[in-house]
C-alpha cells in the first residue's frame, strides 16, 4: 500500500466507524441495529450530542461500546476512553472482556 492509499484508509477510518469496525477490526456485525449505532456515532460526535442506546439484556451494548471505543482511541490520537458502569465488576468482567476480544481478532 502506497502513502496515498494509506492516507485514504486513515481518512475513511476516522470518518466512518462502521467501515473501520468491519475492515480494520474485522468484526462481523450481528444486526442492523448495530450498524445503525455505528453510523450514528459521527453525527452525534459532530453535533456534540449524546448517543442514546436503549437498555436491555443481551442486546450487544458492550460489544458495540468496545468497537466504538477502539475506533475512537485509534482514530483520534491522542485520546482517552473512559468506561463507566453501575458496578466495578461490569467494567472489569464485561466491558474489558469485550475490548480484549476485539483486540485479539486484529
Amino acid at each position: 500500500m502506497n502513502k496515498q492509499e494509506r492516507r485514504l484508509v486513515v481518512s475513511r477510518g476516522q470518518a466512518d466507524p462502521l467501515w473501520w469496525t468491519k475492515n480494520i477490526l474485522g468484526v462481523k456485525l450481528l444486526s442492523a441495529g448495530e450498524e445503525k449505532i455505528l453510523q450514528a456515532v459521527p453525527f452525534a460526535w459532530e453535533e456534540n450530542k449524546p448517543l442514546v442506546i436503549p437498555s436491555g439484556h443481551a442486546q450487544g451494548k458492550d460489544f458495540i461500546a468496545s468497537c466504538v471505543s477502539l475506533w475512537f482511541l485509534y482514530n483520534h490520537v491522542p485520546s482517552k476512553v473512559i468506561f463507566t458502569a453501575p458496578t466495578d465488576r461490569q467494567v472489569r468482567k464485561i466491558m474489558w472482556m469485550e475490548i480484549k476480544k476485539r483486540l485479539a481478532n486484529t
